[in-house]
């Protein structure tokens, strides 16, 4: 439990404003279906097309295909969408920890 306490703390504080990283909690009660594997849209700019990487257990895909790099973009939005917002996300994220502490008593 102490591990899980340090990997939240360790979120939160790599979210800072000051910090390039969005941190937002999707519930379980959003409805929202999961992809079915690991993805990454790679952005490079105005010179070259994005990409999509793609991974499951055995293997890693880099998809170039603008219709599926579009599709898995339209997926991202909606799950950012269906997700808490960023100060809900680490609200929830310091009560989750508040009563983790509370139970174990440290």
């Amino acid at each position: 439990m102490r591990a899980n306490l340090c990997q939240l703390a360790h979120l939160l504080d790599q979210s800072s404003p000051a910090s390039t990283l969005t941190l937002q909690v999707l519930p379980f009660a959003s409805g929202t279906p999961a992809w079915h594997m690991p993805f990454t849209i790679l952005e490079f700019g105005t010179d070259e097309s994005d990409v999509l990487y793609q991974e499951d257990m055995d293997t890693g895909q880099i998809v170039d295909d603008a219709e599926e790099v579009a599709h898995a973009r339209l997926y991202f939005d909606r799950l950012r969408a269906d997700a808490l917002s960023p100060d809900a996300s680490q609200a929830l994220i310091r009560k989750v920890m508040e009563e983790w502490t509370h139970e174990q008593g440290t």
